[in-house]
């Protein structure tokens, strides 16, 4: 037990007087006072559960929503890249003779100033003048279309004008190995 003179029970003491005053001071408060009082009250109350409670559950939630959806647009990216991969595997392989056919053919429509030479599995283009963009294009089409690889390339800046950045490239492109 507590002695008589102990802080403890004197702040017990002073809160019951202070709740004791408080008593006293809504009593002779008017209705419509206290309506207020208590509309405040409420007020008060909802704000700190909205900023206490919603706000962060919220935020937690938004967060979750935004890593879900990443997920889900990485899974959609996995699953065309694997259907992509499942159709190149599914494509017969060319020989070499074929390929470097192909190459030709693709060089002489996409790239017509370039100069081919070939040596074993390996050709090298040499192109004088060529903007990027047909330079994508060529490349892509030659590694799908006739499965060769670059092995080696070399691009250096060889002119820029108002028609765009123009560019000087030896490739040297890999066949398929033959069967």
């Amino acid at each position: 037990m507590s002695a008589p003179n102990s802080p403890t029970r004197n702040a017990s003491k002073s809160f019951g007087k202070e709740l004791g005053r408080l008593h006293s001071k809504w009593s002779e408060l008017k209705v419509q006072e206290k309506q207020v009082l208590i509309g405040l009250a409420w007020l008060l109350a909802l704000s700190l559960l909205w900023a206490l409670v919603w706000r962060p559950l919220n935020f937690i939630s938004n967060n979750q929503n935004a890593s879900e959806h990443l997920i889900f647009e990485e899974l959609q990216s996995m699953k065309i890249k694997a259907n992509e991969a499942q159709t190149l595997l599914a494509k017969p392989q060319l020989s070499s003779s074929d390929a470097q056919a192909a190459l030709n053919k693709i060089t002489q429509s996409l790239l017509p100033q370039a100069q081919v030479s070939a040596l074993a599995n390996a050709v090298t283009v040499t192109v004088p003048m060529v903007q990027a963009t047909d330079l994508a294009n060529w490349i892509s089409r030659i590694r799908q279309d006739a499965q060769c690889q670059i092995t080696e390339a070399t691009l250096s800046r060889a002119l820029s004008n108002q028609s765009g950045v123009f560019w000087s490239a030896r490739i040297v492109v890999s066949l398929p190995k033959k069967h």
